[in-house]
C-alpha cells in the first residue's frame, strides 16, 4: 500500500474503486487550497465519485479526498488537521 508521504511526493494516487457497481481505476491528484491557517492538502478528481467511496479512501489513506459531489476526511479529522507548513 502507498504511504501518505509517497502520495504527497508523487503528486497523485491511482486507486481501484467501485463506481455504479463496477470496479474502475481512477487517478487522484494532489492539490493545495489556501486557507487562513495555511495550505491544506487534498486528493482531487474531476469525475463524480460518491461520498461513501471517498470516505472509504479517506480512512484507508488518512488524507482528505475531494470530488465534485463532496469532500471526505478521515474519521475524527477536519481540514485543520491537514495544514501544510
Amino acid at each position: 500500500m502507498t504511504t501518505k508521504d509517497e502520495i504527497l511526493k508523487n503528486g497523485f494516487l491511482e486507486v481501484r474503486i467501485r463506481v455504479t457497481g463496477i470496479f474502475q481505476r481512477h487517478k487522484f491528484t494532489v492539490v493545495y487550497d489556501t486557507t487562513p491557517l495555511g495550505k491544506v492538502v487534498y486528493l482531487q478528481i474531476k469525475n463524480n465519485i460518491i461520498p461513501t467511496e471517498l470516505a472509504k479512501l479517506a480512512s484507508e489513506y488518512q488524507l482528505p479526498f475531494r470530488s465534485p459531489l463532496g469532500t471526505a476526511y478521515p474519521a475524527g479529522k477536519g481540514s485543520k488537521d491537514f495544514v501544510q507548513p
